[in-house]
């Protein structure tokens, strides 16, 4: 009996002996295709196409961000219009007196300019200029009656660059240089309200004489120091103009068959900058008149209308 169980259990082992060497014999058959199969092809072929399997993926998805819109509207809305009421001004009645800006002087000077402008690089024409005018000093010498002007011309300039040139046709890109042309002026002002000017006045050296009333005594002097203070004179830009001509300086055919083309580089500019100028100082002023509408009926008129 004993041999008997002894005899099935070694049956049982090498059964399962024989399923695993079985399993592992596959599993060396599956190892050799594979093998087969990756020398067929090459290892370097096949990391050459996981390599472009991934850069395509990148690519694809760098294509796809590039493409991506980003403008859009972040908010709208409508805004409903609210109502008002109307207020008249009042004012003080009697007479009063205000410091208020006194306009000294109004006119207009005249500032020739010449300049030479070089281009970023070469253009086939100009598309567009805006000018802009900005004072950097407006000085005035009262006792001399002159003013002393300095500022800029701000100018931005639009051009055609060329970039691609066919038989019959040029392409290329649309590019701006900007530019501040310096300039500066004296000019004599003709007042029609003198400005106040501070009183400079020396120093007061008052003497003592003695008693005899002969010789002034040396051993005591007093002075007397004095110093005034006005408003500093100021002035306003109320119109511009600006005449200008332009002159290309290095002018290049582009080729035989674009005969009547040309590009440029330097721009020699001559212009005449017209400028509107106000004087203005804070003055001391008496004002005469009534307001026309009193206090009191306004103020009843604002209360009914709340």
């Amino acid at each position: 009996m004993g041999k008997h169980k002894h005899r099935k259990h070694n049956d049982k082992k090498s059964l399962i002996n024989e399923q695993t060497r079985s399993k592992s014999i596959d599993n060396e058959k599956e190892r050799i295709e594979k093998v087969d199969d990756l020398d067929e092809i090459g290892i370097d072929g096949l990391k050459s196409e996981v390599l472009l399997t991934d850069n395509k993926s990148e690519d694809n998805q760098g294509s796809e961000e590039k493409n991506e819109y980003k403008g859009k509207v972040c908010e709208a809305k409508t805004l409903v219009e609210c109502g008002n009421v109307s207020v008249k001004p009042l004012g003080k009645d009697g007479f009063l007196v205000a410091k208020i800006p006194v306009v000294l002087a109004e006119f207009w000077v005249q500032i020739n300019i010449e300049s030479i402008i070089k281009l970023e690089e070469p253009a086939l024409e100009i598309k567009r200029v805006k000018k802009n005018v900005h004072l950097t000093q407006c000085k005035l010498v009262t006792e001399a009656s002159k003013l002393f002007i300095s500022g800029i011309i701000r100018k931005n300039i639009e051009y055609a660059a060329v970039k691609c040139i066919g038989e019959k046709s040029i392409s290329g890109n649309i590019k701006h240089t900007t530019v501040h042309i310096p300039f500066d002026c004296v000019t004599k002002v003709n007042f029609n309200v003198y400005p106040d000017v501070p009183n400079k006045n020396p120093r007061i050296e008052e003497e003592l004489l003695k008693s005899d009333f002969i010789d002034k005594n040396i051993s005591m002097e007093e002075f007397v120091d004095c110093e005034y203070f006005t408003e500093k004179v100021f002035c306003e830009i109320e119109k511009v103009k600006i005449f200008e001509s332009d002159i290309k300086q290095d002018e290049a055919q582009v080729n035989d068959e674009l005969a009547h083309e040309h590009t440029f580089q330097t721009i020699v500019e001559k212009m005449v900058l017209f400028l509107k100028l106000k004087l203005l100082q804070n003055q001391q002023v008496n004002i005469y008149g009534i307001c026309s509408t009193p206090l009191d009926k306004d103020k009843s008129s604002l209360s009914n209308s709340t």
